[in-house]
């Protein structure tokens, strides 16, 4: 956790200082309050100008930390000092991030089994430097953020997880403190309370929680280049060197989004054009045109040198990425901030409550349009309008996933623009008594609805506990550069076996190096083992990891145990697998053998020895229910439960030692008691499917009851869904004999050969 706040306060500092020094070369006076957006997207192009000089990511950091502690002595001798109502604001938003943290317990990587998408940024950023690049990630993918948490990562001596997460957790941040620009005449109050609405709106918490970060990123950009816009037009001063502001956060947005990025600020500068132009209700005079050509062409240029270092990639990269977790069209009227749902795919449960507070939002947004016209300030309006039209054009020539994205990056700008006319009431704007009563109970009221509606999205959040990720880690030097295949089901396993040539039955982020071939199921929900893998195919790996769960088919006898951990087992093969087949064994290691049935006659004539438990495990048992309420099962066989709940079932064990297992993914712990045992079950969001060894049980041979307790969420501040697998029991020590065939008859088989 200590590396992921350090992170966050290394961005934000070192935003705020080359933003400040940026500003001050070109001509900016140093309290514009632009300096969060724009040292931002300086720290993008900066990263990715010197992270590929030799020692990548350290040397990346390095230079980093040494161009922003000079920008920070340079924004000192300026006179720079931090003020009360921005560091609340920073602070207050900076509490609202760590909402997923506090709610969940622990620190982590945030959205898991939402959207795992970090699964596949992690394993690219830590590719940055090898030469199988391009290989290794989607073709021509923006690297931007990836190469500023590789620098964070270098500067800090740590991993990726917790800088990629701090540098994520700063842009609300950074969002919040560029608002200033817009609410800088205001009272503090309305500072700190537009700021943080504008930092952390409901489709920026949304994407927060699912661990999205180019969205946010584009955000930030697009309200740091609107307000930029609105001080070019205040000042009236267009020296071309002042351009470069805009050339930079261009460049950052290419960084970040590939070519496309730069079509939102120059969506938003064209209608803030046509919008100056209609006011001054007459032409420009040529020498203002001939200077405005000037001013263009140096931020075109200053655009295009500063993203030079990844210009060949921008230039082939669409943006249209497929897939995503979302399949149906959200609703546009989430953008305007308050969506009751602690997820933005779902509609709110009180459909007729959230219409009122959209109609309300509405109203706002006729209200500020109004408010911005009158004051002749063209240019937030301008990126919300411009936003709404490539909305429009997205929607039509996407599908959902990318027409929501749409909708995410342009929730701060829009929010700025609601909220900027609302708060600006307790400037005493509006000489009516009436009025400003009136405009003030709606202004509590949105406010309210807002930061409600953003609690929403951030309580829900789901944050992985990273105890079997480092156990992973830990394993992973001994497989380095070797075959390795992971028979679990965890998105991030390509990421925390970094280093293996690793392959797994299901993949998410990257391709399995070395090509295998299933005969068991191969789906979510499906309990994989060694016996899910064709013999002949096995014999591609020289590494074999799986879990420590009895409840598994027997690892054949030329893989040898090399290492352990309380959750991961990890195998070397020596020599080649005999092949062996299985009987139709579902979710479970084994089967009976009839051999009253034709095929089990086959199974006789044409087998010669099998493998069979000398006791056959029990389970896996499904029949879990809520007081007396029975949970009704999926097709896979898993309940679903709330955290805080309690979950029981009997079980009959024949007398003796058991170990029980149990498959499940949660977002808490779980607590299980079943006889002399007492076990607490780590929280772990990868994907169920797996058995995970929970502890051992002694039996007298009367029935059981196995009581799961959920752990709540802190202060049940939300109901996280979990789901349940059943429990799987096996006799210990675990004992599988090598018999005749006609010897099997009847018993449990895991395994036959001849």
């Amino acid at each position: 956790m200590l590396a992921i706040y350090v992170t966050i306060i290394l961005v934000c500092l070192s935003s705020i200082v080359l933003g400040q020094a940026i500003l001050r070369i070109c001509g900016y006076a140093s309290d514009t309050n632009l300096a969060p957006a724009l040292g931002f997207s300086a720290l993008i192009v900066l990263s990715s100008a010197v992270f590929w000089l030799p020692g990548h990511r350290v040397t990346g950091g390095i230079i980093v930390a040494i161009v922003s502690l000079l920008a920070g002595a340079y924004a000192i001798q300026s006179g720079c000092r931090p003020r009360a109502a921005p560091v609340i604001t920073a602070l207050i938003t900076l509490g609202a991030v760590s909402v997923p943290f506090f709610v969940n317990r622990h620190s982590g990587i945030i959205g898991v089994s939402i959207d795992d998408d970090f699964a596949a940024h992690l394993t690219w950023a830590s590719s940055l430097y090898t030469p199988s690049i391009d290989a290794a990630v989607y073709p021509y993918y923006p690297l931007g953020p990836h190469v500023l948490a590789a620098s964070m990562a270098g500067l800090l001596g740590t991993t990726l997880e917790p800088t990629f997460m701090g540098v994520l957790m700063a842009i609300p941040i950074l969002a919040a403190l560029t608002a200033r620009a817009a609410l800088a005449r205001m009272t503090a109050l309305a500072q700190v309370i537009g700021g943080v609405l504008v930092g952390i709106p409901y489709l920026v918490a949304s994407y927060l929680a699912e661990g999205n970060f180019k969205e946010l990123m584009m955000g930030l950009i697009l309200l740091g280049f609107a307000l930029t816009l609105r001080q070019l037009s205040r000042d009236r001063d267009w020296r071309d060197r002042r351009a470069v502001v805009l050339g930079i956060m261009v460049a950052a947005s290419m960084l970040i989004d590939g070519r496309v990025g730069a079509v939102w600020p120059l969506a938003a500068a064209s209608l803030w054009v046509v919008a100056e132009l209609l006011s001054a209700k007459r032409m420009p005079s040529w020498t203002t045109t001939r200077q405005a050509i000037g001013f263009i062409a140096i931020g075109v240029l200053a655009a295009f040198v500063a993203s030079l270092s990844e210009f060949l990639r921008l230039l082939h990269f669409s943006g249209n990425v497929p897939g995503g977790n979302v399949t149906s069209y959200i609703s546009p009227s989430e953008v305007l901030g308050i969506w009751f749902s602690g997820d933005f795919r779902n509609s709110p449960v009180n459909v007729f409550g959230a219409g009122l507070f959209v109609g309300l939002a509405l109203m706002v947004a006729v209200y500020a349009a109004v408010w911005w016209i009158r004051r002749r300030d063209f240019a937030v309006p301008a990126a919300a309008a411009s936003s709404l039209i490539l909305y429009i054009g997205v929607r039509q020539d996407t599908g959902p996933y990318l027409t929501a994205k749409a909708l995410a990056m342009v929730a701060a700008p829009v929010m700025l623009y609601l909220v900027a006319p609302l708060v600006s009431v307790w400037n005493r704007d509006i000489r009516s008594d009436i009025g400003r009563l009136a405009v003030g109970l709606v202004a509590l009221v949105f406010v309210v609805g807002a930061l409600w509606s953003s609690g929403f999205a951030l309580r829900y959040a789901r944050v992985n506990s990273d105890e079997r990720a480092n156990e992973l880690v830990s394993i992973a030097p001994l497989t380095h550069g070797e075959p390795t295949l992971y028979l679990a089901e965890d998105d991030f396993a390509f990421w925390e076996l970094r280093g293996a040539r690793l392959s797994s039955p299901l993949e998410y982020g990257a391709a399995s190096e070395t090509p295998f071939e299933m005969r068991k199921a191969n789906a979510i929900g499906a309990a994989v083992d060694v016996d899910s893998i064709v013999p002949g195919t096995l014999d591609r790996f020289r590494y074999l990891v799986t879990t420590t769960s009895q409840f598994a088919s027997e690892v054949p006898a030329n893989w040898r145990l090399v290492a352990a951990t309380r959750n991961f087992e990890l195998w070397r093969r020596s020599g080649s697998t005999v092949p062996r087949s299985i009987l139709a064994e579902g979710n479970a290691p084994g089967a009976l053998l009839d051999c009253g049935t034709s095929l089990g006659r086959r199974i006789q004539q044409s087998s010669d020895v099998a493998g069979v438990w000398d006791t056959a495990p029990v389970g896996p048992a499904f029949s879990w229910s809520i007081g007396a309420t029975a949970l009704p099962a999926n097709a896979q066989g898993f309940v679903t439960a709330l955290t805080g709940s309690t979950l029981t079932q009997n079980l009959s064990l024949p007398p003796g030692r058991w170990e029980i297992s149990l498959a499940y993914q949660s977002p808490a712990h779980l607590y299980l008691t079943m006889g002399n045992l007492r076990a607490v079950i780590p929280s772990d969001l990868a994907n169920i499917g797996p058995f995970w060894r929970v502890g051992d049980v002694t039996s007298t041979g009367a029935p059981m009851t196995a009581t799961l307790k959920l752990q709540p969420m802190r202060l049940d501040l939300a109901e996280q869904s979990a789901a349940v697998g059943g429990l799987a029991a096996v006799s210990l020590p675990r004992r599988i004999d090598i018999v005749p065939i006609v010897r099997a008859c009847g018993r449990y088989v895991d395994w036959y050969a001849r």
